[in-house]
């Protein structure tokens, strides 16, 4: 009988020694990044994110830009428990929200934070520069810029609209607003605009942005003798004027700041949605086709300069 005992206590030290070596089961995570897909922009942001939160438990996955992935994603993060999700880019950002409500939400990378707001667990970083640090960029170098066109969808990007047309009031500028439904119409309201405008302001739009669309813009308002304000410092390379462009490192650091404050404690209800610190980009040989010189001391505030 005592050599049963013996036998058996070995038996259950060992398996006791055992299940302390084996990784606990569906640990917690800190943090669930979920990201809309896999894009350079999204690792950027991640890439800031980490500088501030550090060595905190981190569970990610990507939906790929497929929205149906959803079905593995949402399970995957039940499983990890965490405190707090990232959501990288607007279809994360709106999965969190509908099917992880309950979990506490810092979205980054989207366009339109207005959505979110109402929420109570979810605050975030946009991905728009206000359109009034824009507006103020465009009239540092070009001062007698008084109406600045648009071309929008509004199905998409209404929310950027008003905020540009809040700014322009304040601004004492016009907006001169064509509102489309279709790429096809593009080419029309530019001819329709091009010549009651002195600069074109080029916003994330779906239905209006793509290289064949910004290369009739850029064509149409260098022989117009017009600079174009835009999002990217991509088609700022591409031959636009100027852009006041988030830099998405930022971007992450700002989400990473949300998210430690929501760690601490803090409801995110409590946090408002964040705008991101825009970083001015400049063509001088743009500039130099548009007869536009450029003071000093704005090209000491510049970025880059192409």
């Amino acid at each position: 009988m005592r050599e049963i005992a013996a036998r058996f206590g070995i038996f259950s030290l060992g398996i006791f020694i055992s299940l302390l070596l084996q990784p606990a089961f569906s640990p917690a995570a800190d943090v669930f990044v979920l990201k809309s897909n896999d894009i350079p922009a999204y690792d950027e942001v991640l890439r800031g994110f980490r500088e501030v939160v550090g060595d905190s438990a981190f569970e990610t996955f990507s939906l790929k830009g497929n929205p149906a992935s959803a079905a593995q994603a949402v399970p995957t993060a039940q499983a990890s428990h965490p405190s707090v999700i990232l959501a990288v880019g607007s279809e994360s950002a709106r999965i969190a929200r509908e099917q992880l409500a309950g979990v506490p939400t810092v979205f980054s990378m989207v366009l339109d934070p207005s959505e979110f707001q109402k929420n109570e667990k979810i605050t975030g970083v946009s991905f728009q520069v206000p359109a009034r640090a824009q507006f103020q960029a465009l009239s540092s170098i070009l001062p007698k810029a008084r109406r600045i066109g648009v071309i929008y969808n509004p199905t998409l990007s209404l929310f950027v609209i008003r905020d540009g047309r809040q700014a322009a009031a304040a601004l004492d500028l016009t907006l001169v607003e064509k509102p489309i439904s279709s790429s096809n119409e593009i080419a029309n309201a530019i001819k329709e605009m091009i010549w009651t405008v002195d600069a074109l302001w080029m916003i994330p739009d779906q239905t209006v942005v793509s290289k064949d669309s910004f290369r009739y813009m850029l064509e149409a308002t260098l022989n117009r003798k017009i600079p174009i304000l835009t999002f990217s410092q991509s088609f700022v390379k591409g031959g636009a004027l100027l852009a006041l462009a988030p830099n998405y490192q930022d971007m992450g650091r700002q989400a990473g700041r949300l998210v430690q404050k929501i760690l601490g404690g803090t409801s995110p209800g409590s946090l408002p949605s964040a705008h991101p610190q825009g970083y001015l980009f400049l063509n001088l040989n743009t500039a130099n086709a548009l007869n536009i010189s450029v003071a000093p001391e704005i090209l000491q505030k510049a970025e880059q300069i192409q």
